[in-house]
């Protein structure tokens, strides 16, 4: 995963093909995004075999991935400064459509609800996902300086819920 992270600055970024189409896609934060959802993966022992895994995976991604960008989005000024590769750095930020992106682990978690596959991690995935989405939202941000405590927050939230009540299950 260091090496994929590695590569995707030091070389695609600066590839005559980061001139184009490429500056327009967050590449930092779906980077960290797939880091993020293969090292879930890898230390839970789950495997891409089947279509679930798959869902559960992109949607864990995109999950990841937005909560960077809420992240950059609110440290925008100190991006500009320190942090070049920075999706906000290079675009506007009414560019990015939060509602369409949150729908995708929104609907991810929705299909492996209704078909009865990981269902805590359906559950947990529409929690981040609606809890995320409204923090989205101008009107409801916090400051700058709390955007990141609260984002990284939602992710952790349902897992510290889930863990409490397997714990006290087996009190």
């Amino acid at each position: 995963m260091v090496i994929f992270y590695f590569l995707m600055f030091r070389f695609l970024r600066q590839s005559p093909l980061a001139k184009g189409w490429a500056q327009k896609i967050p590449g930092k934060e779906l980077a960290i995004g797939i880091c993020f959802s293969a090292g879930i993966f890898i230390a839970s022992n789950a495997s891409l075999r089947s279509v679930a895994s798959i869902i559960l995976f992109v949607a864990v991604t995109i999950l990841f991935s937005v909560n960077c960008l809420l992240i950059a989005e609110a440290e925008i000024s100190i991006d500009r400064d320190f942090d070049s590769a920075s999706f906000f750095v290079r675009n506007n930020v009414s560019s990015l459509p939060y509602s369409l992106l949150l729908a995708i682990p929104t609907i991810g978690g929705g299909i492996l609800l209704l078909f009865g596959v990981f269902p805590i991690s359906a559950i947990s995935l529409l929690f981040c996902s609606v809890v995320t989405l409204v923090i989205a939202f101008k009107r409801f941000r916090p400051d700058p300086l709390r955007v990141q405590p609260i984002a990284d927050s939602i992710l952790l939230f349902p897992w510290l819920a889930v863990g409490t009540w397997f714990l006290c299950g087996q009190v």
